[in-house]
């Protein structure tokens, strides 16, 4: 035989031996599989509802399935495909869904049976599923399915089956989650630079926090959902101040919240603190994050920080400054923050208390107040700047009092009905009202109860005046009703008056004497009351009196006697400091007895710093064996019948 016979037969063989490796491996690499039993999807509810069922080969090839039976995929599909043929060892099969919701879903995780894993099969999902276009029927949760209904989206799942002839399908689940879109920071509006929230100019009223972003193509700060970009770990100055924010959740991550943060934040009464939380920046009053946030009842605290231990304080940054309650990690909260009529309460079913917080939407949306008939308090501010607010109706509720600037600038508000179970009316609670009409009598202005036309007397038509008479039917002098009246020299409080509010008489520098009748029925003197009534010499405090405020009589210089009544509970905070005259004190409770004889003189608002002369019941004094005064040296004793009362009177060496 020839070479060149010899090459060709070579070559030949060679081809040959080529070829039946290729369709060797192809042989090895197409198979048969029997596919039978029922997939499991997992997902709520009825939501979807698979209308078709496809099975596609590698290679493209689609097989239309028709031995299964259409229905909501909650339920399991259960499908027969019989035998396939597929190459390359991998299939698709198609699942053509109908979604009756106005939500979007996603295919999730694909979870295997041990039998397919042990088979070495592999499977995964892909595909979303549009809200539906059908109108969802008044009172449904679902749109209706017709023949006509077009399909919402697609699921495909993608298995791989390299070494099976057969797949039960029933070992295999798909989750089918509810898609929810990264969020849009920008598009909400908050402001963000590096790792710092520095403001916010969106209109929500309840917020989350951004904690990490992603900046896309077009400049915007997307959520970071994959926990790469950058993480948010300061809220800046002022970035939320004066917000109609109701509430916050600042989520992990965030770990300082910077000065004036939120303040002026009116309407926001819940904050929820992450446990990443390091620093709550803490100043001077003004300057704290959550100054004047006067509705903030409930703060919840994941955090290391004490926050419990500051209600009341202006610890923290103040954030619990007006908390009713601080909920920390693993507690469960007593009250809550509901609403109803456009208002916010906190609620404590434990207590009974029922809290008017604030207005529920921005204050100026506001135009009329219903409260709940079972509200027992009003917070303060609850309604300030609520400027078309023109009408409340306090339905019968039980509140006691109106607090300090509660109607505050409610410049449409023309007309209300104090409730008769009202008896006090806080500082410039009513103030900036311009629209309001008042009952005269005399230059006194007056609004009234439903029976009381004269009920609280809230200010006057001039400062002018030397005298007033107030009306007999009166029961409450509000808070700052003469404060300032400089002329003011001689006043009568009618025996109806039950309650003197905050800064009444504040700054009546030439008032002399004030006259309560035989039969007062006073009860309360608010804080700082008769605070730097210079000009007055001596007053005598009702029997019925039980409640003297903080600063109450501060820097009466000339006041020289005073008597503390039986009843009186309690004295505030240097209710009578500054009172360099005051010499002569009788003290007929035994409360303020027991509570001011503090070293010095300086418990009981300083009721004892200047006295030179103290009566005190003898009984009084006989129950309680640690008086400052039977200590004191520098006091002498001696003994003097009042009204058939024996007394012990203390009288300071050199007196």
């Amino acid at each position: 035989m020839s070479l060149k016979m010899k090459l060709t037969s070579a070559i030949i063989m060679f081809m040959l031996a080529i070829a039946t490796l290729v369709i060797g491996v192809l042989a090895a690499q197409t198979q048969s599989i029997n596919m039978e039993g029922t997939i499991n999807f997992e997902i709520s509810d009825r939501s979807l509802y698979v209308k078709n069922v496809r099975l596609e080969d590698s290679d493209g090839t689609p097989t239309e399935i028709t031995s299964f039976m259409p229905g909501y995929i909650n339920d399991g599909i259960t499908l027969s495909l019989g035998t396939h043929t597929v190459s390359n060892t991998s299939f698709k099969i198609h699942f053509d869904l109908i979604n009756t919701t106005k939500s979007t879903y996603e295919a999730g995780d694909v979870t295997l049976s041990q039998e397919l894993q042990t088979a070495n099969v592999v499977a995964s999902a892909s595909g979303t599923i549009s809200p539906t276009s059908e109108t969802i029927p008044e009172g449904e949760t679902y749109a209706p399915i017709t023949s006509t209904t077009p399909v919402s989206g697609t699921i495909t799942l993608f298995i791989n089956s390299p070494n099976t002839t057969s797949i039960d399908l029933s070992g295999i689940t798909v989750a089918i989650d509810e898609y929810v879109a990264p969020r849009n920071f920008s598009d909400e509006g908050f402001v963000i630079n590096g790792n710092t929230i520095t403001d916010y100019t969106g209109n929500a009223s309840s917020i989350i926090l951004p904690s990490r972003y992603v900046i896309n193509e077009e400049g915007d700060y997307i959520e970071d959902l994959d926990e790469i970009g950058t993480q948010i770990t300061i809220i800046g100055s002022y970035a939320f101040g004066s917000s109609d924010l109701t509430t916050v959740i600042i989520p992990e991550g965030i770990e300082e919240i910077q000065n004036h943060a939120f303040a002026y934040s009116r309407l926001l009464t819940e904050v929820t603190i992450p446990s990443t939380m390091r620093t709550i920046y803490s100043g001077s009053g003004h300057e704290n994050p959550f100054c004047s946030c006067d509705a903030l009842a409930i703060v919840y605290n994941n955090s290391s920080i004490d926050i419990a231990s500051g209600i009341g304080t202006t610890d923290n940054g103040s954030i619990a400054l007006c908390a009713k309650e601080v909920v920390n990690s693993g507690e469960t909260p007593q009250g809550m923050v509901e609403i109803s009529d456009q208002i916010q309460y906190y609620v404590n079913e434990y207590t009974g208390e029922k809290l008017a917080l604030a207005s529920a939407v921005a204050k100026t949306s506001l135009t009329s107040v219903t409260l709940a008939s079972d509200t027992t308090e009003m917070n303060q501010y609850a309604f300030e700047n609520c400027s078309n607010l023109q009408s409340v109706a306090f339905n019968n509720c039980r509140i006691t009092s109106i607090p300090d600037f509660a109607f505050l600038y409610c410049t449409s508000l023309t007309t209300i009905t104090i409730p008769e179970t009202v008896t006090s009316i806080g500082n410039d609670a009513f103030s900036g009202c311009t629209s309001l009409d008042y009952n005269y009598s005399g230059i006194g202005g007056y609004l009234g109860s439903e029976t009381n036309e004269y009920f609280a007397l809230l200010d006057t038509t001039t400062t002018s005046f030397t005298s007033i008479t107030i009306n007999s039917n009166c029961k409450i002098i509000a808070g700052k009703a003469f404060q300032y009246c400089t002329s003011l020299s001689t006043i009568t409080i009618p025996e109806t008056v039950t309650s003197i509010g905050e800064d009444a008489f504040n700054g009546c520098s030439n008032l002399q004497s004030v006259d309560f009748g035989t039969n007062s029925s006073l009860q309360t003197i608010g804080d700082s009351a008769f605070d730097g009534c210079s000009s007055l010499t001596t007053i005598t405090i009702p029997e019925t009196v039980e409640v003297i405020g903080n600063y109450a009589f501060r820097d009466c210089t000339s006041l020289t006697t005073i008597t503390i009544p039986e009843k009186v509970t309690s004295i505030g905070s240097i209710a009578f400091d500054g009172c360099s005259s005051l010499t002569t004190v009788v003290i007929d409770s035994y409360n303020i007895y027991t509570s001011a004889n503090g070293a010095g003189g300086d418990y009981c608002g300083n009721l004892l710093l200047n006295a030179q002369i103290v009566k005190v019941p003898t009984s009084i004094v006989n129950a309680y064996d640690n008086s400052y005064l039977e200590s004191e040296t520098n006091f002498t004793t001696d003994t003097e019948t009042i009204d058939g009362v024996a007394y012990t009177v203390f009288t300071k060496v050199g007196a």
